[in-house]
C-alpha cells in the first residue's frame, strides 16, 4: 500500500511522461503486492469452509470497482483533469493502510537459516516478455507495421524471455511460478479459464466505453455509466457463487456455468450495430457480468482448496496474474482495430 500511494502521488504530480511511466512502474509494484496478497490472506486466516464467502465478497468488490474506475475515469476526463485518477487513490489508500496495520493478523517472523531465496532472474525474464509483448501489440499496425522488423522482433524477444524464464523457474530453489503446480490438472485448468475471464473482463472494460462513445455518440460519463449492468451482474453472483460453495462444498459448476454465460454474452454482443438499443446492450452486459461473477474468484477458491500450504502464496499468484495477464494484449488490440 505504501508503494501504490507513493506511485499515486508521484503520478499526480508527474512533469513528463518519463515521470508518469515510472510513478507506474512503482504503482504497479504496490498493486501487485496488494492484487496477491488480499486473496492470499484469506486461505492464511479464513477457515476453508468460509473462504467461498470471503472470496465472493472479493471478487464482488474486484469486480464493482473495476467497472467503477472506467466511470469515474470518464467523469475525471470530461469534468476534472487527468490528475484526479491517481489523486483519487490517495485517500483511500491512507484509510486502509490504517485499518491493515491494525486488523491484520501478525505472522512469526521466519528464522535466519529459512528466509526465502528471491528469484530475482524470473522476475526480470517474466517483466521482458509481458514488457515485449506490451509494446509489440501496441506499435504493430499504428506505429510500425506488422510484418516489420522491429515487432517482429519484440515478439521473438516476447517469446525467447518468457521460454528462458520457464526455463529458469524449473532449476531456481524458490521459484516465482513453480513448474511442478502444472503437473496437477486442476491448477494448470484453473489457470487457463482465469485466463479467459481475465479476458472477458479486461476486453469488455476496454472495448464497450470506446464503442458506446464512437458508435453511440455519448460522453466519457455516460458510457462509465452505461457498463454498470455488468456489475450488478458480477454482484450478484460472485456473492451469490461464494454463499453456495460455502454452505455445499461444491464448486465446479460455477465456473462451467461461467464460462458458457460469458460465451452466450459475447455471442449477443457481436451482433451489435447502431440501432442496438441501450436496454438490449444493458441486458447482454449483466449476463457477461453474471458469468464473470460466478468464475473468477471461485477459480482461485479452487486452487488453494487443492493446493498445499506452502504453495498457498505461488498458487493463488498464478491464478491471479493469468486473470491479469489479458492487460498485455486486449486494450491495444482493440486501440488498433479502431
Amino acid at each position: 500500500m505504501l508503494f501504490f500511494v507513493v506511485g499515486s502521488v508521484s503520478c499526480g504530480l508527474a512533469q513528463s511522461m518519463t515521470m508518469l511511466v515510472g510513478s507506474r512502474a512503482l504503482q504497479g509494484i504496490g498493486g501487485g503486492g496488494i492484487n496477491v496478497t488480499a486473496s492470499a490472506l484469506i486461505g492464511e486466516v479464513v477457515p476453508l469452509r468460509d473462504r467461498g464467502r470471503y472470496q465472493g465478497i472479493l471478487g464482488a468488490v474486484f469486480g464493482v470497482t473495476t467497472v467503477i474506475g472506467p466511470l469515474l475515469g470518464g467523469y475525471f476526463t470530461d469534468y476534472l483533469t487527468w490528475r484526479w485518477a491517481f489523486w483519487v487513490n490517495v485517500p483511500v489508500s491512507v484509510l486502509v493502510i490504517v485499518v491493515a496495520t491494525l486488523t491484520i493478523p501478525a505472522i512469526p517472523a521466519l528464522a535466519a537459516s529459512t528466509k526465502p531465496a528471491i528469484d530475482y532472474a524470473g522476475i526480470a525474464l517474466v517483466g521482458l516478455g509481458a514488457a515485449a509483448l506490451t509494446l509489440a501489440t501496441s506499435w504493430g499496425g499504428s506505429l510500425y507495421p506488422w510484418g516489420s522488423a522491429t515487432i517482429i522482433g519484440l515478439f521473438v524477444g516476447a517469446v525467447a524471455a518468457l521460454c528462458a524464464f520457464a526455463w529458469v523457474e524449473s532449476r531456481v530453489p524458490e521459484p516465482i511460478l513453480p513448474t511442478r503446480l502444472f503437473g496437477g490438472p486442476v491448477f494448470t485448468v484453473c489457470c487457463v479459464l482465469s485466463f479467459v475471464v481475465g479476458f472477458a473482463m479486461l476486453g469488455a472494460m476496454t472495448f464497450l466505453p470506446t464503442y458506446m462513445q464512437y458508435v453511440d455518440s455519448v460522453s466519457a460519463t455516460a458510457s462509465g455509466l452505461r457498463t454498470l449492468p455488468m456489475v450488478v451482474g458480477m454482484l450478484i453472483t460472485s456473492t451469490g457463487s461464494g454463499t453456495l460453495v460455502g454452505r455445499t462444498g461444491r464448486y465446479k459448476i460455477f465456473p462451467v456455468a461461467g464460462t458458457a454465460l460469458m460465451a452466450l454474452a459475447f455471442l449477443l454482443m457481436s451482433r451489435m450495430d447502431p440501432s442496438t438499443s441501450a436496454l438490449v446492450q444493458s441486458i447482454y452486459l449483466i449476463i457477461l457480468g453474471a458469468g464473470i461473477g460466478l468464475s473468477m474468484q471461485v477459480l482461485v477458491l479452487i486452487v488453494q482448496n487443492t493446493s498445499n500450504f506452502a504453495d498457498l502464496g505461488v498458487a493463488t499468484s498464478g491464478v491471479r496474474c493469468s486473470s491479469s495477464a489479458p492487460r498485455c494484449v486486449t486494450p491495444t488490440a482493440i486501440g488498433t482495430d479502431h
